[in-house]
């Protein structure tokens, strides 16, 4: 849980920002969509930056969640991709790809906890990729 915020925290400050040029800078963009759009389907009382279920939170299964099982942990790795291939590699670019692991095990994580508090998710969830269509 930490390892996913200091290593952001960290890749944020190492970018080098200017180098991102127009494909990395859209793809960070993409991102906070992406993290807007699954905030705002979600009800407030379910958020977290835990990967348990919160209790009174409920089982999120419009908007993006349509689409990937983990909207928001793809938004973190689509700016991860973003600034961590900013020329030249770097620190930078090392944050972003031990971010991979981190957010591997996170969704392993919640998939075993969302699957014990809603029964139900694992058999509507099972045609919904993880993280990336046709991929995982």
């Amino acid at each position: 849980m930490a390892a996913q915020f200091v290593l952001l925290s960290v890749l944020a400050v190492l970018a080098p920002w200017p180098a991102l040029g127009p494909w990395r800078i859209a793809l960070f963009l993409a991102a906070l969509v992406l993290v807007a759009w699954a905030m705002r389907v979600m009800d407030p009382a379910t958020f977290s930056v835990f990967p348990e279920p919160r209790p009174g939170g409920t089982l999120v299964l419009r908007g993006p969640y349509r689409l990937v099982r983990h909207p928001m942990y793809l938004a973190v790795l689509m700016a991860a991709v973003a600034l961590g291939s900013a020329p030249p590699p770097g620190a930078h670019t090392l944050c972003a790809v031990l971010l991979l692991p981190v957010i591997v095990a996170k969704v392993l994580r919640e998939e075993k906890a969302l699957d014990l508090r809603y029964p139900e998710r694992a058999e509507r969830m099972r045609r919904v990729p993880r993280l990336l269509p046709g991929l995982w």
